[in-house]
Formats: structure tokens, C-alpha cells, sequence
């Protein structure tokens, strides 16, 4: 295993404000419940081979949120969405690093949570924001990617197996709910 800083193995680009967007860009913004569908997608992601607009998400980046931080793999739902300065997008360099380990990483490991928390050392705000030095000096463990496309496979069907699940409690608590409902109009 090897470790490297991500702008060693990915390309970053930080968002702009929205002030700054044109009307239609402003409709079209990666936002938090983007980043949830992206997490929440059951069907395949296929990286993109095409460079787009360097502003907007393509199917397989990576989007993190820098603010109380979380990644996800765009998926073609959310592809096309213009970037915010509350995102940063980080295309993987395949031959070097999996979407999905990198995605697991940034997201699960304790070595990411450790190097945040010294960088927000002497902060007086309690709300994590990434910053682009951060970010681009970050330390990735990697294991040859063969390794890494395996983790991070696991990774992806936990996502996908935690959905699901979260999804089947939702219907089962709405059937006990209607079912309380419906007795105390029976009373």
C-alpha cells in the first residue's frame, strides 16, 4: 500500500458563488439532495470518457460537499448539474484510483476524519468546511486497484443494501402509523 495526496491522483475544481451564475446554471445546481440521489442510485454508473464542461458533473466524478463533508459518485441522474462553491468535483485518474474506493475513503475512513480534525485545530467555528489546500494536499491510502475496485464494489452494494433497507422501514412505519391511526378513529 502507498499513500498519496489527491492531487496526485485525481483533477480538483472548486464551485463559484451562485451570484455569480447565470439564471438557467442556478437552476441546474448540485445540491444536497443531489448528493443523496447520487448516494441512494440502484442502477449503473459508467465514468465518463468525454471531458464536459469543466463547471458541471459528469456521470462516474466524484461531488464533496466541503461543508460537513460527504462524497458521492455522480450518478447520470445528477450529471450535467452545474458545480457550487459548496462542492468541489474530483475526477479520478482511473489508472491510479477507484471512484468508488475513493468514494469509500473520503466518506468512512478514520484517517480522513483524523487529518480533518487537525486542520480545523484552532478554529473557532464548529462547522467543518474543506478548503482547497486541504483537499488537494489530503492523504489517500491506496492498495493496488485491484483491491481498491474490490473495496470499493463492497462499498457501493452497502450503499445500495443501506438504501433499500432504509427504504423498507419508511413503508413499515407508515403501515404502523395508519395502522394506529385507523384504530383510534375506531374507538
Amino acid at each position: 500500500m502507498e499513500t498519496k495526496k489527491l492531487k496526485d491522483i485525481a483533477e480538483l475544481t472548486f464551485g463559484k458563488n451562485s451570484s455569480r451564475m447565470t439564471k438557467e446554471e442556478q437552476e441546474n445546481i448540485y445540491n444536497v439532495e443531489s448528493l443523496r440521489q447520487d448516494l441512494s442510485y440502484l442502477g449503473e454508473i459508467k465514468p465518463s470518457e468525454q471531458v464536459g464542461i469543466q463547471a458541471a458533473f459528469n456521470e462516474g466524478d466524484l461531488a464533496l460537499r466541503l461543508i460537513n463533508p460527504q462524497a458521492a459518485v455522480v450518478s447520470p441522474a445528477t450529471a450535467g448539474s452545474i458545480l457550487s462553491l459548496n462542492f468541489a468535483k474530483i475526477v479520478p485518474n482511473r489508472t491510479k484510483v477507484d471512484e468508488w474506493y475513493l468514494c469509500y475513503y473520503l466518506n468512512e475512513a478514520e484517517d480522513v476524519q483524523k487529518q480533518i480534525e487537525l486542520s480545523a485545530q484552532g478554529q473557532v467555528s464548529t462547522i467543518k468546511r474543506l478548503g482547497a489546500k486541504f483537499l488537494r494536499e489530503l492523504k489517500i491510502v491506496l492498495p493496488d486497484l485491484e483491491k481498491q475496485k474490490e473495496l470499493g464494489q463492497i462499498y457501493r452494494n452497502w450503499l445500495i443494501y443501506r438504501h433499500q433497507t432504509e427504504d423498507a422501514l419508511v413503508q413499515q412505519e407508515q403501515l404502523v402509523f395508519n395502522a394506529i391511526a385507523k384504530e383510534c378513529t375506531n374507538d
